[in-house]
């Protein structure tokens, strides 16, 4: 009778998993900083968000993050208006409440290089002086959410009896799907257009199955309407390529979570390959939550329902 096959140690299938899933130096820019790219649009758009008048483009440096572009966790824009605040800009499709965890983290990096670029000493005697941190989330997504929220990093904390945390980041939600908002889209042009084209997009990809043919769709209606012509012309193929790499990106995240399983597993176990199935989805949920991933992208990735996504929680909090 022959031997099943030897079960492997999912640490190493795990390890390249998470390492594809959440390292990538290919991934291009995303659609939504290819439209905020140039300072001008940037600056008009703190303008409309802070009601501000800043009129000097040279008052504004980005500081976004290039070195490592992590999927799902990589910061849209962020910049500095020189002496008053350190900007984090995020779109999101997906409802994520956990963007305060990754604020922290981004800011954490971005205050590392500023003191960096500026000789600060942290370690002096006197007081080093820092921008004022201040985090917002474009939120255009299907899910029915108010015109503006607050997601606080003390939300996340545990229990703590009293005890006062020493830390805390605020996001504010900004809603930017098609139809709302008003005042600011008036005050952001550039920012009503983008909502459009994705409205226009949203609307092709109801009408035709396939994306690729949707995708060019929306962009030759985006054109007739005079929405985004600066990039929708010049960089027709370019903006095609990044709206299928977005919306494509589940598809591969759940390919990335197959290939894992299917490298850390032979084949031939009954029961005891249900039950190193199952194993194996408890390490990848725990490695996603640990990097910050909502319930909602975990049960996308896996391929699992919420009851085992929440039993990994409460393990991981005793």
């Amino acid at each position: 009778m022959a031997k099943a096959p030897k079960r492997r140690t999912g640490g190493r299938a795990i390890r390249r998993i998470l390492r594809k899933l959440f390292v990538n130096r290919e991934v291009k820019d995303r659609l939504f900083r290819v439209v905020f790219r140039e300072k001008k649009y940037l600056l008009q758009l703190y303008n409309a968000i802070n009601g501000t008048n800043f009129q000097n483009e040279d008052d504004l440096i980005v500081y976004t993050l290039e070195d490592v572009i992590y999927l799902k966790m990589k910061n849209d824009l962020s910049f500095i208006i020189v002496g008053t605040t350190l900007n984090l800009y995020e779109h999101q499709s997906t409802f994520n409440p956990n963007m305060p965890i990754r604020g922290v983290l981004y800011f954490a990096r971005q205050y590392e290089i500023y003191i960096d670029e500026n000789d600060l000493d942290v370690y002096g005697g006197g007081l080093v002086r820092l921008p004022v941190p201040q985090m917002v989330v474009f939120y255009n997504g299907d899910r029915d959410m108010p015109e503006e929220m607050e997601l606080k990093l003390s939300d996340a904390y545990m229990e703590t009896d009293g005890i006062k945390p020493a830390l805390e980041c605020v996001a504010r939600v900004i809603n930017v799907g098609y139809g709302h908002n008003p005042k600011l889209m008036e005050k952001c042009s550039r920012l009503a257009e983008y909502s459009r084209f994705i409205q226009i997009l949203n609307e092709c990809k109801e009408n035709e199955k396939d994306l690729k043919k949707a995708t060019y769709a929306a962009v030759e209606r985006g054109i007739e309407e005079g929405v985004l012509l600066d990039i929708l012309i010049r960089q027709k193929a370019e903006v095609c390529a990044m709206v299928l790499t977005e919306y494509n990106e589940k598809k591969h995240m759940k390919t990335l979570f197959q290939e894992g399983y299917d490298s850390g597993y032979g084949s031939g176990y009954d029961s005891g390959y249900d039950h190193g199935a199952i194993e194996e989805k408890r390490i990848i949920i725990r490695n996603l939550l640990d990097r910050g991933a909502s319930g909602e992208q975990i049960r996308d990735i896996v391929v699992c329902d919420q009851d085992l996504v929440d039993q990994v929680k409460r393990e991981m909090h005793r």
